[in-house]
């Protein structure tokens, strides 16, 4: 495996294989871990220099549950530094070397993507997760915010953040999330009723647009119900969401940008420290007050429909070392652009899966908060409509 790495790069360290016989309900399915989840004795630099001899003391809580359950951790995998970035720029896509391999737990895509690993565990805080699953044509898997642990994992920003999943299969996603969750498989319904805001579709770039109306298209054929609804602002979420990510950054690593350590936590985490210096006097309490706001709300607006489906991304997957990105007429930063939809499912702590379909990245189902298992059985039902894995 570790000269197969080679081509992708997706990992910082393999771990050594399990000796002797392994029973459980994940027995022989191998797990990678994302670079700020402990794993014993492995690396655990959350891609920050400054802790790039760090290792973990003990297993973070997911990862104990994991290998409870019989799955073999094959090794840490590369990430954004601090979670901090949507490009894992030094890790290749292995569907499609010119494309972006998303971030922040690109290794973690890549090395399902790459075969290297039946799933790989990351952290989603405004997409980190489902943006690289995204972009390497696999599934991934945001839990209701606080479903799975934390203990054991290196923070960005604790009111948003969750450990997720990513999969090449929607068998082997629902299968390690649900026994992660504690809970059984539910049955299908018999009807799917799905939530589509057309007012927020037209504002994603032209082909993503149309690759969403083909799977639309699909799924009405096959009986699904499509209802409109209207989602929170894009603009107004994604604001508040940066404003709480930075100001959690500048909590985690208050000491080193106090010793003005800039080497040790490297050009992203800097930049975006300083950044979280400039925010406006009470933008903070401002997206608070939204977050608290749309937390109430969300639940009416899902009263007449199973979920939402929306694009992951709002444009084609990029290019590989494309910095900003076309949105809108308007050339942005890629954090914003490829956190555009994702942040919504993080800003209001719903679950949400990113499934595979077609060549523009993919659609996600956002649901109800707690109600994971039911999230999962739709999206099930709806890859087996879209032709996923």
């Amino acid at each position: 495996m570790h000269g197969h790495d080679a081509a992708f790069g997706a990992f910082v360290a393999f771990a050594p294989p399990l000796e002797g016989r392994v029973q459980g309900p994940l027995a022989g399915v191998r797990v990678a871990v994302k670079d700020n989840i402990g794993v014993a004795g492995m690396p655990f630099t959350a891609g920050v220099p400054r802790f790039t001899s760090r290792r973990a003391a003990q297993d973070a809580a997911v990862v104990r549950a994991l290998r409870e359950a019989g799955a073999a951790i094959v090794g840490v995998t590369r990430t954004d530094a601090g979670g901090l970035g949507v490009l894992t720029t030094d890790v290749v896509n292995p569907s499609d070397p010119e494309l972006a391999v998303g971030g922040s737990s690109g290794g973690s895509a890549a090395a399902v993507a790459g075969g290297l690993a039946d799933a790989a565990l990351g952290t989603d805080t405004g997409g980190s997760v489902r943006i690289p699953a995204a972009c390497c044509g696999v599934f991934g898997y945001k839990p209701t915010h606080g479903r799975l642990p934390s203990e054991g994992v290196w923070p960005l920003a604790c009111e948003l953040e969750d450990v997720g999943i990513i999969a090449a299969g929607i068998d082997t996603l629902s299968t390690i999330s649900l026994a992660l969750l504690g809970e059984g498989t539910r049955l299908s319904a018999a009807r799917m009723v799905i939530g589509i805001d057309r007012v927020r579709l037209a504002s994603c770039e032209a082909s993503v647009r149309e690759s969403f109306e083909r799977s639309l298209a699909r799924l009405a054929r096959a009986g699904c119900e499509l209802r409109e609804v209207r989602l929170p602002s894009r603009d107004a979420v994604g604001l508040a969401h940066a404003h709480m990510v930075l100001r959690a950054a500048l909590q985690v690593y208050e000491a080193p940008w106090q010793e003005a350590d800039e080497a040790g936590l490297g050009a992203t985490v800097w930049r975006s420290l300083q950044a979280a210096e400039a925010l406006p006097k009470g933008a903070t309490q401002e997206a608070d007050a939204l977050r608290a706001s749309l937390v109430t709300q969300w639940p009416g607006l899902l009263a007449e429909v199973d979920a939402v489906l929306m694009p992951t991304l709002p444009v084609p997957v990029p290019r590989r070392g494309e910095k900003r990105l076309a949105l809108g007429g308007a050339m942005l930063p890629a954090a914003a652009v490829l956190t555009a939809e994702t942040c919504l499912a993080n800003f209001i702590g719903v679950p949400a899966v990113a499934i595979p379909a077609g060549a523009e990245a993919g659609v996600q189902l956002l649901g109800r908060a707690g109600e994971d298992a039911a999230l999962l059985s739709l999206a099930r039902s709806v890859t087996a409509v879209l032709g996923g894995n």
